[in-house]
């Protein structure tokens, strides 16, 4: 008796430590799930506001400053591993697509507001986005 004591406890032990790794993988991926949902959304609504620039309605600076402190928040959790590897080089594929187009918003070039909004960037972010734009695909080496 003692001994199938013994096993069912061990089996015991096993089950709950498979279902404590499976809960904490499955509570990682929706919390990376949601954080990419939320940073598409983000995205999504400064494109609306696009217009609105585009017609003077709302403040140019505060676009690009907001456009590029969402290309940095995204450059940091994919440094954590938080956002997917393809996504992100997705992402940083269309970077360097409007990086090599320079489209111009009220006066204010892509590249330009680049160089205006990166003086209050991480180091960091702002060396890899310069590889970025260079079409070197960093985040193949990075990460």
């Amino acid at each position: 008796m003692e001994t199938i004591a013994q096993i069912l406890t061990a089996l015991m032990v096993i089950v709950v430590s498979v279902s404590l790794i499976m809960t904490i993988r499955l509570t990682r991926w929706s919390k990376k799930t949601e954080i990419t949902s939320m940073y598409m959304t983000r995205y999504g609504e400064l494109m609306k506001d696009l217009d609105s620039v585009k017609s003077g309605g709302m403040d140019v600076h505060s676009f690009w400053y907001r456009f590029w402190l969402i290309q940095q928040e995204q450059y940091i959790l994919w440094k954590q591993g938080v956002i997917n590897e393809d996504l992100y080089q997705l992402w940083m594929d269309f970077r360097a697509k409007e990086w090599e187009e320079n489209e111009v918003i009220r006066g204010i070039c892509y590249r330009d507001s680049w160089e205006e909004s990166c003086k209050r960037m991480m180091h960091e972010f702002y060396d890899f986005m310069k590889t970025v734009f260079s079409k070197q695909r960093p985040t193949k080496y990075i990460h």
